[in-house]
């Protein structure tokens, strides 16, 4: 299981070892302050400004997807059966 979290323009990468202890996995660097993300597979989905990208927390590699939009900010919400809604307005 893994999890992330996001300061300034750092993300982090934790995967759940063991019991209930998080170890450090990986660290990338972003281009601009997170408003949201969510994980899909190996692949996390980033909103940053007003657009999206996918990141592969294998590799590292970064691609843009989409604009958001000019009035709302980016909103990732993951389904259950592993696909994700990205929000445009």
């Amino acid at each position: 299981m893994g999890f992330g979290y996001f300061n300034d323009i750092t993300l982090t990468c934790l995967c759940l070892s063991g019991g209930r202890e998080f170890v450090e996995v990986k660290e990338f660097g972003v281009p601009d302050i997170l408003k949201s993300m969510a994980w899909c597979g190996d692949n996390i989905c980033l909103g940053i400004r007003r657009e999206y990208m996918i990141i592969n927390s294998m590799t590292g590699a970064l691609t843009e997807v989409f604009s958001s939009g000019r009035i709302t900010p980016p909103l990732v919400v993951p389904l259950p059966t592993g696909e994700l809604i990205l929000g445009k307005v």
